[in-house]
């Protein structure tokens, strides 16, 4: 699942090549192509063994959700570093720290000091 601003839950094919990550819709059309090399950090959520965050260089953040979390994050830093390049930060959150306004909106992913959640908006 693609999860947006408001936690709404998409149903989303994620299609991992060495290159890039694909979200396509159910249809097969691509929703979002995301450059593996563009992928700053990643951010696991400690009380959802499915949920993740991918941070991109000159982009948002994706939220996501699936079962294949572990799989998926070992295959990213392999790719990495077959292709020497410098590993994403990988950072931990206890979880989601919500805004509350008339629509609950994700304000961050974690208020620890040394994770990417000014960029999670």
């Amino acid at each position: 699942y693609k999860i947006d601003s408001q936690l709404n839950k998409t149903k989303r094919i994620l299609l991992a090549t060495q290159q890039n990550l694909y979200q396509l819709s159910l249809n097969l059309s691509m929703i979002v192509k995301i450059p593996i090399r563009d992928i700053t950090g990643m951010t696991l959520i400690k009380t959802s063994a499915a949920m993740f965050a991918i941070h991109v260089n000159k982009s948002y953040d994706f939220l996501m959700e699936t079962i294949r979390r572990t799989e998926l994050i070992i295959f990213i830093i392999n790719v990495f570093d077959t292709n020497k390049w410098p590993r994403p930060d990988l950072v931990q959150s206890n979880g989601l720290k919500l805004m509350k306004t008339k629509k609950q909106e994700i304000l961050e992913f974690d208020p620890s000091k040394n994770d990417l959640s000014s960029k999670n908006k």
